[in-house]
């Protein structure tokens, strides 16, 4: 998605990765893939920017786990996903992520 996000304006995605920054006065957090988490920051990461939707109202740490599902917008600088629904925890991922792969 962020390598490509052309193809993927306007369609709804579920993206999996970890919260590098947060801004609660926007509502918005950076996302990182959980690969990348740990990088220094002079290398270059793979980052989307999500931004909660309307009655998402959950507060996330820096380094927590999350998949953010939500509609993509790129006609921003960055890829853009307005998040609709909001998985956090590192247990609720993970037994997200165990359900989306046995379909």
């Amino acid at each position: 998605l962020a390598a490509n996000p052309s193809g993927y304006t306007g369609k709804i995605v579920a993206v999996s990765g970890v919260v590098e920054r947060v801004s609660d006065a926007k509502k918005m957090f950076t996302l990182v893939d959980a690969s990348e988490a740990g990088c220094a920051d002079g290398c270059q990461r793979a980052t989307i920017v999500a931004q909660l939707g309307q009655g998402v109202t959950t507060l996330l740490k820096v380094m927590e786990p999350v998949i953010a599902i939500g509609k993509v917008d790129t006609s921003f600088r960055a890829v853009l996903v307005t998040v609709t629904e909001l998985v956090s925890n590192k247990e609720a991922v993970d037994a997200r992520l165990r359900q989306l792969s046995a379909k």
